[in-house]
């Protein structure tokens, strides 16, 4: 009789076979690390402290309610929209990076970040636990020794590529010459630098994102992102229409009543004519036709689309604000400008102010020849306070136009941000991005006329003395 004792091979069914270690991220520590430091970006911008300053400190601006709009509830709603988006960009580069995980429910964390933004919760006592400021924070401390250590793996990497290139530069370049012009232990030297580097680079890999897995990783990412939005919603909720009713009310995780439902109804209890959420089912593997689109198409298409009787949308923005701050710039000068700088800033406006700033200029010359022109030096003074006065409103909003662009150009040129430096402070509310272009433009134009009246005065007063 042939038993499981005389072929050793077969096993048991009870006995569990050894199986593969578990995937670690490797190379994609760096970007796993980045995600990690949006999202600890974010989570620093939803304290109740950063969302006070933001009510009463941008968001009510002389010029961004001028410019942009005075009600608050809009302005609230367009921060909300552009973090969202950010939100969204971390949580489908951290379904990307589920699939490669063994937990089935890590590899379906897109459909479960959908239910969330649906207002579909299952632990409804996390709602009310993240919902308070504070709770949570021990996942973004845990994310921040992480991406500490990967970004000395990081620059530790950048170091020995760099003395591994001069070493093979060395080593090529004593071919070529004499040995004798060389000292004989800078090699051995060298080579001793390398191996501690090495020897560094271990031990940062031991401590980094290097050798986590990824279902650690992914865990660990999935859960602040759940953090992030339900504190979004907390902070947001009662003024924006569009986020999920989770933490607004007692009653956790579900959905707000429409306001013509009614509270009491006698009878039996009729079928709700709201379809309710059918069960998912998945299987051990997911096709990549499953994974739904990124999820930053759906938030782009809720983003108002500016129309082109704002700055943004006629894509003068940034043009507008540069040419704001070096008007604020010429302002300050204690000496005249030259004309070729006056040239280089004509040259930079827009067909419309140019002709704009002409009119009034000839309008304003024209009652000085009919009523004189009187003391230039009161009348310089004068037109310097005057311009002085809309760039205190203005200027701010420009300076964080040019910002805010710049912090975009370096996000999309570094590849890994790990320090955070992609991140900027200023949100796109704040910019000249939403601005009506037609106030915008009057008050550029009437920055421009003082700012020519003071030369002008300036000039005389010079030659007269």
């Amino acid at each position: 009789m042939v038993t499981a004792a005389t072929l050793p091979w077969l096993q048991s069914p009870n006995v569990r076979l050894p199986s593969d270690p578990p995937e670690t991220l490797d190379i994609l520590s760096f970007e796993v690390a980045s995600t990690m430091s949006r999202l600890i970006s974010l989570y620093s911008f939803l304290s109740e402290n950063e969302f006070t300053r933001l009510r009463y400190g941008p968001l009510r601006s002389r010029g961004v309610r001028y410019l942009n709009s005075d009600d608050e509830f809009h302005l609230l709603s367009l921060a909300c929209c552009e973090k969202l988006d950010e939100l969204d960009s971390a949580a489908f580069t951290v379904s990307r990076l589920g699939r490669r995980c063994s937990d089935p429910g890590l590899r379906c964390f897109s459909y479960d970040y959908e239910d969330l933004k649906q207002g579909i919760v299952v632990a409804r006592d996390r709602v009310e636990f993240y919902s308070k400021q504070g709770n949570g924070s021990k996942i973004f401390r845990k994310m921040e020794k992480y991406v500490s250590a990967t970004t000395q793996l990081h620059a530790g990497l950048e170091s020995l590529a760099e003395m591994e290139a001069s070493e093979r530069k060395f080593q090529m370049l004593k071919l070529k010459l004499e040995p004798s012009k060389f000292i004989t232990n800078n090699g051995c030297i060298d080579g001793q630098r390398i191996a501690a580097q090495r020897k560094q680079i271990k031990r940062c890999r031991e401590t980094s994102l290097w050798n986590v897995t990824f279902d650690k990783s992914v865990r660990l990412m999935a859960e602040a992102i759940r953090v992030i939005f339900i504190r979004m919603c907390k902070l947001f909720g009662p003024f924006v229409s569009f986020l999920p009713c989770l933490a607004r009310s007692s009653n956790l995780g579900l959905k707000s009543k429409p306001k013509n439902a009614q509270l009491y109804a006698s009878g039996p209890i009729q079928k709700s004519s709201i379809p309710s959420t059918p069960p998912r089912f998945y299987s051990q593997e997911l096709s990549s036709n499953t994974w739904r689109a990124n999820p930053r198409e759906e938030t782009r298409q809720r983003l108002p689309i500016t129309p082109p009787s704002t700055a943004g949308g006629s894509g003068l923005a940034l043009r507008l604000a540069e040419i704001i701050v070096l008007a604020e710039r010429y302002l300050h000068f204690t000496t005249s400008i030259d004309d070729e700088a006056r040239s280089a800033m004509y040259e930079m406006l827009p067909e419309s102010l140019r002709a704009a700033v002409k009119r009034k200029l000839e309008r304003q010359w024209n009652r000085e020849e009919i009523g004189g022109s009187g003391c230039q030096v009161a009348l310089a003074e004068g037109w310097r306070e005057a311009a002085g006065k809309i760039l205190e409103w203005l200027a701010p909003m420009a300076h964080d136009t040019v910002k805010w662009q710049a912090d975009r150009q370096l996000e999309r040129q570094m590849a890994v941000d790990l320090d955070g430096r992609a991140k900027g402070s200023v949100l796109l509310v704040q910019t000249l991005h939403y601005s009506d272009a037609e106030k915008t433009e009057a008050a550029i134009v009437e920055v421009l006329v003082a700012l020519s009246c003071v030369y002008r005065y300036e000039d005389l007063r010079f030659r007269r003395d």
